[in-house]
């Protein structure tokens, strides 16, 4: 009679199921920590990077816009020579932000930084053409209001 068990045979087949539940939990466990282990790995790597580089365009931004004005008030060549190593290192710190962004959105947003940072450098590089002429510095100082500034508030 297949329908009655021993107490052995119940105790046995009790401990083979709290064993293959044990193992099983233990499996969805694993699978679990690898998955929080994979995403805080991301995090590290590719996420703290990001906000590190737009820390840097960020820091970047302000210190050419500070050689910029340095020129337009004090016309020493060694601001316009600032200026474009900075520009020069934006650049590549933008190329890298457009390489790690991970999502389409994030590139189109770095593009567009991009397009507006070139905006921006002609605009200034108007405006320091302007400042090397016979022109007055009230006429220059406007130039950059309307013609630079808001360039670089986009």
């Amino acid at each position: 009679m297949g329908g009655h068990w021993t107490f052995g045979q119940k105790v046995s087949a009790s401990i083979g199921l709290l064993v293959a539940l044990t193992m099983l939990i233990g499996l969805i466990s694993f699978v679990a920590l690898r998955t929080v282990v994979t995403g805080k790995d991301r995090v590290i790597d590719v996420d703290a990077q990001l906000l590190i580089d737009a820390q840097a365009v960020r820091g970047l931004g302000e210190r050419k816009g500070g050689e910029g004005r340095g020129f337009l008030l004090t016309r020493d060549e060694r601001f316009v020579t600032g200026m474009r190593a900075a520009r020069t290192e934006l650049l590549a710190v933008l190329d890298r932000l457009r390489q790690n962004a991970v999502t389409d959105e994030g590139r189109r947003l770095v593009d567009q930084i991009v397009a507006a940072e070139a905006e921006h450098q002609r605009a200034l590089d108007e405006v320091v053409t302007l400042r090397r002429s016979a022109a007055t510095l009230d006429t220059v100082t406007n130039a950059f209001d309307q013609q630079t500034a808001p360039t670089r508030d986009r």
